[in-house]
């Protein structure tokens, strides 16, 4: 299983690697849409909204500081990116986890975004076997085996299997889980991002390097 921590390479924008940004230029933050409501008798309940029949059970809403001070010529390329208005693609080429309640009859599930080694080749010759989904069972389950195909629909697959439809967001099982089962998968996202509508600063203490920074906001993915 790929880890579920770290970053392995650096960051792509509208098809742009950002060769030169060091992980430590670059900030995520998650957001979940969730509450909590104090009951009558003093305990206090979680709430959240509740998930599409296909979709994950907690979704997460990602914005994406890059700084470019260290991308000497890329900076130019990066601002004319920047130059059109959203939505742009963005993949930090890190896994993210995701949850999912089987129901007792649905064997298909759908992604919240494309997965980026679908449609993009990674960075500094990283190998695509980096950035492959995995899937499991329960918490303790095997990993399932993978499959990526152009041919989902027609797919065969066996009782240990999990496909994904490569270029679109849908994945499913052989046959559908028992109700209350536990997917759990690991996926690198391509987000689709708009630029933040916050003002963006500059101090000019270094004549050589661009101080600015990006703030990007996720988007639903079509």
């Amino acid at each position: 299983m790929p880890p579920a921590a770290g970053a392995s390479t650096v960051p792509t924008l509208d098809g742009l690697h950002l060769i030169g940004a060091s992980a430590e230029s670059w900030e995520i933050l998650e957001t979940e849409l969730v509450g909590t409501i104090r009951m009558a008798n003093g305990a206090t309940r979680e709430q959240r909204l509740a998930p599409d029949p296909d979709g994950p059970v907690i979704r997460r809403w990602y914005t994406i500081t890059l700084d470019y001070r260290h991308l000497g010529s890329l900076a130019d390329q990066l601002e004319a990116r920047l130059a059109f208005p959203g939505p742009h693609t963005l993949t930090v080429w890190k896994h993210v986890t995701l949850g999912y309640l089987a129901d007792g009859t649905r064997n298909e599930w759908r992604l919240p975004w494309p997965q980026a080694p679908h449609l993009l080749t990674p960075p500094a010759g990283a190998p695509l076997s980096r950035f492959a989904p995995t899937a499991r069972l329960t918490w303790e389950g095997p990993d399932l085996t993978v499959q990526e195909t152009d041919t989902y629909d027609t797919a065969v697959l066996t009782e240990t299997a999990c496909c994904f439809e490569k270029s679109g967001r849908r994945f499913k099982l052989n046959t559908a889980p028992p109700a209350g089962t536990r997917l759990i998968l690991q996926v690198v996202p391509l987000f689709h991002m708009v630029t933040a509508t916050e003002d963006q600063s500059r101090r000019y203490r270094d004549c050589l390097r661009e101080p600015r920074r990006i703030t990007l906001v996720e988007t639903e993915a079509p």
